[in-house]
């Protein structure tokens, strides 16, 4: 039962690491945009 768990929190952590990376590149454009 643990297998299951592991995975939906595995996905959930890369969709968070995805959605950090692209506000990052939104900010850096930004900044760029401003700068």
């Amino acid at each position: 039962m643990e297998t299951p768990k592991k995975y939906i929190w595995k996905k959930s952590y890369s969709i968070v690491l995805l959605a950090n990376l692209a506000y990052i590149v939104l900010f850096y454009f930004l900044m760029n945009l401003f700068s």
